[in-house]
């Protein structure tokens, strides 16, 4: 077990090191993959987002319980307080 370990920090951090001097690289060459990248970004989040509020209003309905004819079913009374 420890070798596998220690044989995926190494390749973590050649990796990291060569992605981290790429990109570095690639940025002073051609800054304008700077503002590409930060509007992909945003277009990613924003698409998660959307899928987020999706699943939710899924949520929600499958969550409401329907008396007949698909309407809301009437609230149970609360109980009296002392």
């Amino acid at each position: 077990m420890g070798a596998v370990v220690a044989v995926c920090i190494a390749s973590d951090v050649v990796l990291i090191s060569a992605g981290a001097g790429g990109l570095g690289a690639l940025v002073r060459a051609m800054p304008e993959v700077v503002e590409v990248a930060r509007w992909a970004g945003v277009a990613f989040l924003l698409g998660y987002a959307a899928l987020a509020a999706r699943r939710r209003r899924a949520a929600g309905r499958r969550s409401r319980p329907t008396g007949p004819r698909g309407r809301l079913a009437p609230a149970a009374p609360a109980a009296p307080l002392r």
